[in-house]
């Protein structure tokens, strides 16, 4: 985590524009955003679960890497780390020192929001990985890295 990071909520994807359905879609979706910032930025990615509302981040780590055009190197798996049985400040903190934050949570969207950090839904990353885009997106000057508060 010392490069910076993408904090990542696997959410459920059904209400999102442009997606496919399914459980396995959705673990498969979150693992290939995973591989696209592992091969497109310097960045590696923190993923964590919130109670109900989406894939298990272990699943997700999991599959990344697993499928057809992934761009996975040896490693990868390493930059990705899963934290669980986060309280909601320890959460915050994460949200906080991140250089951006991918989930459709609305909760999470919203205090990324009051944080500064920059935060995209499924949607979004959904064009920027069609487009291999995701690197360009993150590097967004709007992604820069915070000042450490927490």
């Amino acid at each position: 985590m010392g490069r910076g990071y993408v904090l990542v909520v696997p959410t459920r994807l059904a209400d999102q524009p442009m997606m496919e359905d399914g459980a396995n879609a959705e673990v498969l979706w979150w693992a290939r955003i995973c591989d696209a910032v592992l091969a497109e930025t310097p960045l590696g990615v923190v993923l964590i679960d919130t109670a109900g509302s989406g894939p298990d981040a272990r699943l997700v780590r999991d599959r990344s890497g697993r499928h057809p055009g992934s761009g996975h190197r040896e490693g990868h798996r390493a930059r990705i780390k899963v934290f669980e049985d986060l309280s909601r400040p320890e959460r915050s903190a994460l949200m906080e020192l991140s250089r951006a934050l991918c989930t459709g949570h609305r909760g999470l969207l919203a205090e990324a929001g009051t944080l500064g950090v920059a935060a995209f839904e499924p949607w979004q990353l959904q064009v920027a990985l069609r487009r291999e885009a995701v690197g360009q997106l993150l590097d967004d000057p709007l992604v820069g890295v915070l000042p450490a508060t927490a």
